[in-house]
């Protein structure tokens, strides 16, 4: 069993991935990411030209504004209100 030594302690790598379990498990999307953009660069001559990456965060800063808006949204719970509205005003527009 290989062991990695701090100090006065002595941490088996078992021990280690017992601890850290959680939250290796929480960036599995992020290493496939990785291993993707990986393969892909080293397989795509053009994958990391300058257009591509033009390209990509041109299109995907729109998305990540309306993320952040809504976050904004979400987290001073305008959200709720707002729902809570409209579904007043649908309700009313049934019975009318």
């Amino acid at each position: 069993m290989a062991q990695i030594s701090s100090g006065s302690k002595r941490t088996t790598l078992q021990e280690l991935w017992a601890r850290n379990r959680g939250l290796i498990r929480q960036q599995v999307p992020l290493l496939v990411f990785i291993i993707l953009f990986v393969f892909s660069s080293i397989r795509y001559d053009g994958f990391l030209s300058n257009f591509n990456l033009t390209t990509f965060f041109s299109y995907n800063t729109i998305f990540v504004l309306l993320a952040l808006g809504e976050t904004f949204v979400i987290m001073t719970g305008e959200l709720i209100f707002r729902l809570a509205r409209w579904l007043r005003c649908v309700r009313w527009s049934r019975h009318a």
